[in-house]
C-alpha cells in the first residue's frame, strides 16, 4: 500500500486544501440557504404584519368617512333648522310690529276719544265689576 500512497503522497496536500475548500463551500452555501429561510420567515411576518396595519388603517379611514358623512347630514339638517328659526323670528317680528301699530293706533283712538266730550264722559263712567273687559 505504501506504494500505492507514494505516488499520491506529492498532492495530498492539495487534496486536503481542496477538501477543506469543498467542506468550506459546503457550509458557506448551506448557512447561506439557512439563512435565506430564516429571512424569508422574518419578510414574511413583516409582510404580515403591514397586512394587518393596512387593514386596520382601512377600517380607520371607513370608520372617519362615516363620522364625516353623518356630520355633513347633522350640518345640513342644522341648516334647515338654523333657517325655520329665522323664518320663525322674522315672523314673530313681523306680528310684534304689526302688535305695535295696533297698540300706537289704539292709543291714538283712546287720546281722540278722551278729546271727545261725549266720549271721554263714557271713559270716566264706573263699569259693574262682574263685567269683564275683552
Amino acid at each position: 500500500m505504501a506504494a500505492i500512497l507514494d505516488p499520491v503522497r506529492p498532492y495530498l496536500w492539495a487534496l486536503k486544501l481542496a477538501g477543506w475548500c469543498l467542506l468550506a463551500a459546503v457550509l458557506v452555501l448551506g448557512g447561506c440557504r439557512w439563512e435565506h429561510a430564516r429571512m424569508q420567515g422574518k419578510v414574511e411576518q413583516a409582510q404580515a404584519k403591514q397586512k394587518a396595519a393596512e387593514d386596520q388603517a382601512d377600517g380607520y379611514v371607513r370608520t372617519l368617512n362615516t363620522i364625516n358623512d353623518q356630520t355633513k347630514a347633522a350640518v345640513a339638517a342644522a341648516a334647515q333648522e338654523k333657517a325655520k328659526a329665522d323664518a320663525a323670528v322674522k315672523s314673530a317680528q313681523k306680528v310684534a310690529e304689526e302688535s305695535r301699530q295696533r297698540a300706537a293706533s289704539a292709543e291714538a283712538a283712546l287720546q281722540a276719544a278722551k278729546r271727545n266730550p261725549t266720549c271721554r264722559s263714557q271713559l270716566e263712567m264706573q263699569l259693574c265689576d262682574s263685567i269683564p273687559l275683552l
